[in-house]
């Protein structure tokens, strides 16, 4: 890693929080990473992109509708969220804070292509922040229908979800949404969709079609 990658990402990383859900008993049953989309100085209200999995389990069941979505920020501080929308399709949540600690928000990019060169960011349960380096695949596994899934290709042993996939310009184009075992990428063209059509319409949709959809290289190279 270059120190001008070790300043991009450190420039990033403030854009990067945790995310946590608790039980009414006090019992934290998820954590995942955060993202700072959108930050109001004047209201002192900001956005945080982050993962269902804060509302729902794997087998997609809703989790108690009594539990409370926290966000930990970097000054140690920790607020409660509102819950504006979920999608366990695309696996994202998009969340509502109030806070008067100056927020940065990320900087979203176009999407990722197949080979392209990328850092992943996550932050432990500790507030660590975990930087991982490696490239988009060439593969596809269309599971569950899940035809917009990408795959990365480096090693870590953090399983959260909802990190930032950056490139090289410290852009983000995709977030981690899964392990299967590798790290299944959503394009963060469709996250921005996602919002635009909740924005406008109250709520997100998604074709169903029962396809198993493949990338046909046409010579200028492979995106999504």
């Amino acid at each position: 890693m270059s120190l001008d990658d070790r300043d991009m990402i450190l420039d990033v990383a403030c854009s990067v929080v945790n995310v946590s859900a608790t039980e009414p008993d006090g019992n934290v049953v998820v954590y995942c990473t955060g993202i700072i989309t959108e930050y109001d100085e004047v209201g002192k209200c900001a956005k945080v992109l982050s993962s269902s999995s804060i509302m729902c389990s794997e087998e997609g069941k809703l989790r108690d509708p009594n539990q409370k979505v926290s966000v930990h920020l970097s000054n140690d501080t920790v607020v409660e969220a509102r819950v504006l929308f979920f999608n366990d399709h695309y696996g994202v949540s998009f969340l509502d804070i109030n806070t008067e600690f100056p927020l940065v928000p990320a900087t979203l990019g176009s999407k990722p292509y197949y080979g392209q060169n990328v850092f992943v960011l996550d932050r432990d349960d500790e507030y660590a922040l975990v930087v991982s380096h490696g490239s988009i695949l060439y593969l596809e596994k269309p599971l569950f229908e899940r035809n917009h899934y990408m795959f990365a290709s480096y090693n870590s042993s953090l399983t959260c979800i909802c990190g930032p996939v950056i490139d090289n310009n410290g852009e983000v184009i995709g977030l981690i949404t899964s392990h299967l075992p590798q790290s299944a990428i959503l394009s963060i063209s469709i996250v921005k969709k996602c919002i635009q059509m909740w924005n406008k319409f109250g709520r997100i949709a998604h074709p169903i079609h029962h396809l198993e959809l493949k990338t046909a290289d046409v010579g200028y190279g492979l995106q999504r």
